[in-house]
């Protein structure tokens, strides 16, 4: 959470104001983002925010991948106290 604001309502925010272009939100970013870098002097700063933009509406449509399980190295157990 962000505030009184969840990272789902900041999602629906988002792809409500991007419907309003009549595109798919995705691919307005998609084509906004290629445009900028097509530029004689592109803004780094407005892609970065825009490829950020992408990469959190993506995450909600196609959701995080799984994490691999953390493993233990063999032969690396903590001291107990009384051998301390």
């Amino acid at each position: 959470m962000m505030g009184p604001t969840t990272l789902a309502e900041i999602k629906s925010g988002l792809r409500a104001a991007l419907v309003r272009t009549g595109k798919d939100p995705i691919q307005w970013l998609e084509e906004r983002i290629a445009k900028l870098e097509k530029a004689a002097k592109p803004d780094r700063k407005e892609i970065e925010l825009l490829q950020g933009l992408r990469h959190v509406l993506q995450d909600g449509v196609q959701g995080k991948p799984a994490r691999e399980p953390k493993t233990r190295r063999p032969g690396r157990r903590p001291k107990s106290r009384a051998a301390r």
